[in-house]
């Protein structure tokens, strides 16, 4: 019986090893340009990869064991949670691009705020700001170029569709068009969180509408 129990085990441990390849490589830089040997390292990196395409990468800085940084990739997308971490090891951002919802369905039980009612005199569009370029002005004024898209030379346009609740908050919905998932999740937290809107309203009352907007990411 014991010897059938130490065979299992074995077993067990060889489909978990063929499950995740692990491995550790050693650079003198924070941004991992130049491999060295373990004994030069200021920084060790970890990679996992599962049978699954998913990679898990962390970074950890040698001089005080501190995790610097961890990624997620499923193939050369990335997904899941992205940490960096401050000096002293407490988190610094967090990133999770599994939050994002892709579809191109339009909501049709809801007014359009592009396209006004066919009787307009009941009918008010929602709007941000004090005008209608008010949106674009906030956009460009708080956009920031993910670096990693900057790196890889990534650019192109999202297209947004989010929610004016009556209240004037956001509820996103969907990314109608995908650029990359590094201006996907920048354009999604830019207007998630943007500030309350003046809402849709209908015979004077405020109401629930949607809207899409385009978010252009252009290499300088």
């Amino acid at each position: 019986m014991r010897k059938q129990l130490i065979t299992l085990l074995f077993l067990i441990c060889g489909l978990i090893s063929k499950a995740q390849q692990k491995s550790e490589t050693y650079y003198k830089d924070y941004y991992l340009t130049k491999e060295v040997n373990k004994k030069k390292a200021k920084f060790k990196k970890i990679e996992t990869k599962n049978t699954n395409e998913l990679i898990n990468i962390q970074i950890f800085n040698l001089s005080n064991n501190c995790l610097v940084k961890e990624e997620n990739y499923k193939g050369n997308n990335p997904t899941g949670i992205w940490i960096t971490y401050s000096e002293n090891c407490s988190i610094e951002t967090k990133r999770d691009f599994s939050k994002l919802i892709y579809s191109k369905k339009q909501i049709d039980t809801l007014f359009n705020n592009v396209i006004e009612d066919s009787n307009p005199d009941n009918y008010e569009k929602a709007q941000y700001g004090d005008n209608e370029n008010a949106i674009f002005q906030y956009i460009k004024s708080q956009l920031k170029y993910p670096s990693e898209a900057i790196d890889a030379g990534i650019s192109g346009m999202v297209i947004l569709q989010f929610i004016i609740n009556p209240d004037g908050s956001i509820k996103m919905v969907s990314i109608v068009q995908s650029a990359h998932a590094f201006l996907d999740y920048e354009s999604w937290e830019l207007i998630e969180n943007m500030p309350k809107w003046n809402p849709a309203k209908k015979n004077g009352q405020a109401i629930a509408s949607y809207y899409n907007v385009p978010i252009t990411f252009r290499l300088k």
